[in-house]
């Protein structure tokens, strides 16, 4: 049986398998609603997206949770510059974007929010580690 923190990890890698996927759907088949940007810009998406979301799942499924830290600062970059495109369209076009940009926006400052606290585990964890040396060679 798995643990719940196990379970937690099996879906959240699931979760970056699916935005690696959304890399391979933007060089693949880039989005035709911005076909007016930079030929950059979905190019960017793509990498932001596919090698930082199979960094994160992997981070997820062996556990390493620096990949995942990594991984997620980066993908929010991606998602980030995914937004302000919205945004832009947005700006251009009138609110008929509006719930996209909001959604793109929302995803980026959780991932933002998750990079964090990876960022706090890992802290915890690798004082927790020291204090409990500190105390082995006091002992000793």
């Amino acid at each position: 049986m798995l643990t719940r923190v196990r379970r937690r990890h099996i879906l959240r890698g699931n979760g970056y398998l699916l935005l690696a996927s959304a890399g391979v759907a933007f060089l693949a088949f880039p989005p035709m609603s911005y076909q007016d940007a930079a030929a950059w810009l979905p190019i960017a998406w793509a990498v932001l997206m596919l090698a930082p979301g199979l960094l994160a799942a992997a981070g997820c499924f062996v556990p390493r949770h620096r990949w995942e830290w990594v991984a997620a600062w980066l993908m929010s970059g991606g998602v980030g510059i995914y937004a302000l495109a919205a945004w832009g369209q947005v700006m251009a076009e009138g609110t008929g974007h509006l719930g996209r940009a909001f959604l793109l926006s929302a995803f980026a400052v959780l991932l933002v929010s998750r990079a964090r606290e990876v960022a706090k585990d890992s802290e915890s964890a690798r004082l927790a580690i020291a204090a409990k040396k500190a105390v082995a060679e006091r002992n000793a």
